[in-house]
């Protein structure tokens, strides 16, 4: 299973409801998604799913995500939460969450 294919329309990952597509690409899909508990819409990225034995990969995503957290710069969408959602076929999909800005660019 890849994600980009699967239908993620209203699923729930983790707090976040999930809604339409913003983009994709290499790295993922990102999904415009609603925070349940804060009630905000934010960002989902939503990372190539990984078999479930593959600790090596999702304990160095969770150190990355936990060192992009800690970056602070006006070009840098920050990290509000990261997590991982495993699917009955015994994948991971890991994700990050991330403010939801609906318009305007980190460009010059």
């Amino acid at each position: 299973m890849h994600n980009t294919y699967y239908d993620w329309h209203d699923k729930l990952i983790g707090r976040y409801q999930l809604k339409q597509m913003l983009g994709s690409g290499g790295m993922g899909t990102v999904r415009l998604a609603t925070d349940t508990q804060l009630r905000r819409q934010v960002a989902v990225k939503l990372l190539p799913a990984v078999l479930t034995q593959n600790r090596d990969y999702l304990n160095d995503f969770a150190h990355e995500a936990r060192t992009s957290a800690s970056l602070d710069h006006p070009r840098i969408l920050a990290i509000h939460d990261f997590g991982e959602h495993e699917t009955s076929q015994g994948e991971i999909i890991p994700y990050l969450v991330m403010p939801y800005v609906a318009d305007g660019t980190l460009r010059n």
